[in-house]
């Protein structure tokens, strides 16, 4: 896992949170200080005379003001504006506002749940715990894209399919629902929605992506031995799994096997795997157009999301 960075050329790792500056070209001000030097010389020197004064010009008429409280959602927004470099990889601004108007609710939840909002009609600019909720948003925001760019381009290295241009993006998502589409004329079932947004496609297209890469590395470095999963099996014995149904409202205790331990330990070597590469990763942000994509706040949002089950402690398998 160490060596992974390698891959992407990465010699100087920093944590992404830290924002590293772009390179700008100096200005010549060494220049312009000889020039106006010399010129004050000729001047003094008499090799250069004064023009003449000139006639007075009329006092210009005053500049309309431009106005300032235009609609946010109204101005124009440059999709293709790179908002970060991910270990050489772009990421653009579209990319970057689906995964604001995905968290953005979430984040409100989230908050609305834990504190008592003073201003709900300035929510996005109240500080809470130190920081406001935009600042929390735009941050969760750019952390979910630096992990979905990583895995991308871990799929991408094992050969595995990975979404990873607007390009193929559109041309898989127009495919897609021409296929729901037809399925939907046919009568037959379709899970999911019945046609998907650009959004909602990106968000599918990467789910499988992380699916793949899991069983592919699942099997291969990040394999679990039987070793690891009669520990996890001692160390959790006392523990009990509740899994709610429609035919058990309240849950019930059910037992574990050890091929679902299995996938259990698997995903959190693959979390820390990921954790440990995000750590490790160059990411270079322009906070500029990062912050200009406070515009999404005054959009309506295209997701929709429910409250994930929290995940009970395990109860031991039968050996």
């Amino acid at each position: 896992m160490l060596g992974w960075p390698k891959i992407w050329g990465v010699t100087d790792p920093i944590r992404h949170n830290r924002r590293e500056k772009p390179r700008r070209a100096r200005n010549g001000r060494a220049g312009c200080f000889y020039g106006v030097s010399l010129a004050l010389f000729l001047l003094v020197s008499g090799c250069v005379t004064s023009p003449p004064p000139k006639a007075p010009q009329p006092a210009p008429e005053a500049e309309k003001p431009t106005p300032t409280n235009a609609p946010a959602a109204s101005l124009p927004v440059q999709l293709d504006l790179r908002v970060a470099t991910i270990a050489g990889e772009p990421l653009n601004v579209r990319e970057y506002r689906w995964h604001l108007d995905r968290g953005r609710s979430m984040v409100v939840r989230d908050l609305i749940a834990k504190y008592d909002i003073p201003d709900p009609a300035n929510f996005w600019t109240t500080p809470i715990d130190g920081e406001t909720p935009w600042e929390r948003l735009r941050e969760q925001a750019l952390d979910f894209a630096i992990r979905f760019k990583l895995e991308q381009m871990a799929a991408r290295e094992r050969g595995l399919p990975a979404v990873m241009s607007y390009a193929e993006l559109k041309r898989l998502l127009t495919l897609e629902n021409q296929r729901r589409a037809e399925r939907a004329r046919q009568n037959k079932p379709l899970p999911g929605p019945s046609r998907f947004s650009e959004g909602e496609y990106y968000f599918y297209t990467q789910s499988q992506t992380h699916i793949e890469l899991l069983r592919v590395m699942g099997e291969t470095e990040l394999a679990v031995t039987e070793e690891e999963v009669l520990d996890y099996y001692e160390s959790h014995k006392n523990r009990v799994v509740v899994r709610r149904s429609q035919s058990s409202p309240r849950g019930e205790a059910v037992d574990v096997t050890k091929e679902e331990i299995r996938n259990q330990l698997i995903e959190s070597k693959y979390n820390a795997w990921l954790d440990e590469l995000c750590e490790k990763t160059v990411v270079v942000v322009d906070d500029l157009v990062l912050d200009a994509q406070k515009t999404i706040l005054t959009a309506p949002s295209s997701f929709t999301h429910r409250r994930e089950p929290e995940r009970a402690p395990v109860r031991p398998f039968n050996k």
